[in-house]
């Protein structure tokens, strides 16, 4: 399916918070179209962003993961070391995001917690590496810096729903 999109535009915003004092990049936004219209209908009720479970359930794959973490998520790094990864879900009730967190667990054992943000987050270093080993084959070049910190293991869900990881020998 073909979406028309606006061509790429720059955009830079002032941000004290980063050490350059701003961030740049680029974006694209969608052109009117029914499917977009189908969509909002799932997503909205009273102009009001909810998580439609039922939906999110048979569409939840590695793929809508890459897009959902390219495009609302933060990876927190010291040095060549991921810390933590933020999603940004503050404004779902928390309820909604607990939910969320049992949807991940239960269908790609991952792990996740909310914080006293709202967000939904997760530390631990092999949830880590599982979840960019699950994205990495999805995510856009310009996103590279999201996935830096993947080590190049194998992971292998058995049929028990049980999480092995194989660590692969370079020369």
């Amino acid at each position: 399916m073909y979406i028309p999109l606006t061509g790429p535009h720059y955009k830079k915003v002032n941000d004290k918070r980063i050490a350059d004092g701003y961030t740049e990049g680029y974006y694209v936004q969608s052109k009117t179209h029914p499917i977009i219209t189908s969509l909002e209908a799932i997503w909205y009720k009273d102009r009001k962003k909810r998580l439609p479970f039922d939906h999110i359930h048979d569409y939840l794959t590695p793929l809508s993961l890459a897009w959902w973490y390219q495009d609302g998520c933060h990876l927190k790094k010291k040095g060549n070391t991921v810390q933590k990864i933020i999603f940004s879900t503050e404004s779902f009730t928390p309820h909604a995001n607990l939910l969320h967190c049992k949807m991940l667990k239960d269908k790609f054992c991952l792990q996740f917690s909310t914080d006293k943000q709202n967000r939904i987050i997760f530390y631990d270093q092999f949830q880590i590496h599982y979840f960019l080993h699950l994205v990495s084959s999805y995510m856009h070049p310009f996103k590279e810096g999201k996935l830096k910190a993947h080590a190049r293991c194998l992971f292998q869900l058995n049929p028990k729903g049980q999480l092995s990881i194989y660590l692969k020998r370079f020369l």
